[in-house]
């Protein structure tokens, strides 16, 4: 990671995809996401403060036939912020706002919701309990 804070300091760009569900790996907080609290990774807050560098939102889209359109957004302002968890959140409400344009284009089968918070049951198993 020293190496990543280097390079971003020096303005190399990093691609990161914090809106994954990082299992029991402890870097995440619970930040609502369409209403639903999910694991988020707080990494991208952690790494902009500590490279001073800038959070540039990129969102890729099908078009057709294996075809994908990559689009770069303005920096999100406000990150990093009052504290990772407040990033994590902004950039969640800024994620769904763009799932919202094309709800059928987002990868909603990694499970975003499989972690959860101690006694909640999962959406993903019908009256079962979270471990």
């Amino acid at each position: 990671m020293r190496r990543v804070i280097r390079q971003l300091s020096e303005g190399a760009p990093f691609y990161y995809l914090p809106d994954i569900d990082p299992g029991n790996s402890g870097s995440y907080e619970f930040v609502p996401f369409f209403g639903i609290p999910a694991a988020t990774v707080t990494a991208a807050s952690r790494l902009a403060k500590l490279a001073d560098a800038l959070v540039i939102p990129c969102v890729t889209r099908e078009t057709g036939l294996g075809r994908y359109t990559a689009t770069l957004y303005p920096p999100v302002a406000g990150v990093p912020g009052e504290s990772p968890q407040a990033d994590a959140a902004l950039l969640n409400r800024w994620l769904e706002n763009e799932v919202r344009k094309t709800p059928e284009q987002y990868f909603w089968i990694h499970r975003r919701f499989k972690t959860r918070p101690a006694g909640e049951a999962s959406p993903y198993e019908k009256g079962r309990q979270a471990a």
